[in-house]
Formats: structure tokens, C-alpha cells, sequence
């Protein structure tokens, strides 16, 4: 199974504590059958996974668009690490990441 590693050209994102966001990636330029998504969250620098207190459930698929779990409760002055994997519906896997700041509006 190859394994790629995408940036989302965006990052870094901002969002504030009291923001609630869902996030969305077009991912037609890797697959045109996204399949499997994941989401997760770490805080960095420590790569603690906080993942069960601030993402609301969980990863979708439509068309070629996946669409993250809210992202909510952010802590001022934080930095974290949003990664989403999927699949092309067949042998090969893809890993995309960003950073999110959270910081005033």
C-alpha cells in the first residue's frame, strides 16, 4: 500500500476559543473515490491527542469532498495539528495535515 503525505495548502488555519467549525477538504486532485476517512487533533508542540474533547464526530465522504468533525473548545494560544487519512477506495493511502491557531478575532 503507498502511503502519501499531503499539507493542507491553507494552513495555518485561525479559530478562535469560542468558534465551533466543521472543516472540508476537496481531495479531487488525489482521488476521485475518497474512502475511509479518519480525523484527528493533537495539540502541539506535545502531540498530546485531544481528539475525544474537541472534535464532534466523526469524518464523512461526499463525492470528493471530506468533511471533518466539528472542531470546538479551542484553547487560547494553543497550536494543534488536524490530520484526516483516507483511502482511494483501493491500495493507497493518504495522510493530510494543517495546523490550527487558536488566537483572538
Amino acid at each position: 500500500m503507498a502511503i502519501v503525505s499531503l499539507r493542507f495548502v491553507e494552513a495555518p488555519l485561525r479559530q478562535s476559543p469560542a468558534e465551533e467549525i466543521v472543516y472540508a477538504a476537496e481531495v479531487k486532485t488525489w482521488t476521485t473515490t475518497p474512502a475511509s476517512p479518519s480525523a484527528s487533533i493533537v495539540e502541539l508542540p506535545s502531540g498530546e491527542d485531544k481528539t475525544a474533547t474537541l472534535m464532534v464526530g466523526s469524518a464523512s465522504v461526499s463525492g470528493t469532498i471530506i468533511t471533518l468533525p466539528k472542531i470546538k473548545g479551542l484553547t487560547l494560544n494553543k497550536t494543534y495539528q488536524v490530520r484526516l487519512t483516507f483511502t482511494d477506495g483501493g491500495s493507497n493511502k493518504f495522510e493530510a495535515f494543517g495546523e490550527i491557531v487558536c488566537e483572538r478575532k
